[in-house]
């Protein structure tokens, strides 16, 4: 198991199983750092909020990580089951304190601009109206709507989707 390996690495002060927790807010405050090392991904959620709580990440090339983590944020983003590439990454990531700072004020921003609820569904729509418009048209059909999602809690993600995590009971 994990908890034998690191006890038999004597890695116990530094490695740490925290388990389940509901307020996540401290959690991401005490990481200087968040590792998705996926094999198989779509755009997690743990990427978006990482980023939203400005912490930079090393991730894999696989899914919808690199639609987040583009120009410089893709510095860190490494081919699926390369370990010595992951490894490598984190080690240059914990070594550039001011990148991780500025990748994760950069990450937030990007965050929160292309990946809010509101932005989201604004893009649905367009889809939507694409798809309901005659071919031979530039105007939507007649069941189609111009409409315009605009956000009410200050653009981020998290508390645009409903409360915070850290704001649900543990038991839900």
């Amino acid at each position: 198991s994990l908890r034998e390996l690191v006890s038999t690495e004597g890695l116990e002060e530094r490695v740490h199983f925290a388990g389940y927790h509901c307020a996540m807010s401290p959690v991401f405050a005490a990481l200087d750092l968040v590792v998705i090392p996926s094999l198989s991904e779509g755009i997690p959620l743990v990427l978006l909020e990482a980023l939203l709580h400005g912490k930079p990440v090393v991730a894999t090339r696989v899914g919808g990580m690199p639609e987040v983590l583009t120009g410089e944020l893709a510095r860190w983003l490494v081919r699926p089951g390369d370990t010595a590439a992951l490894a490598a990454a984190q080690v240059d990531a914990l070594h550039h304190n001011n990148l991780r700072v500025a990748f994760g004020q950069v990450g937030a921003r990007h965050v929160s601009q292309q990946f809010s609820s509101a932005h989201r569904a604004e893009h649905m729509v367009h889809v939507y109206q694409q798809v309901t418009m005659p071919p031979s048209s530039n105007t939507p059909s007649r069941h189609s709507r111009n409409v315009r999602f605009e956000s009410r809690a200050g653009g981020r993600l998290s508390e645009e989707i409903g409360p915070r995590r850290d704001e649900w009971p543990c038991d839900a």
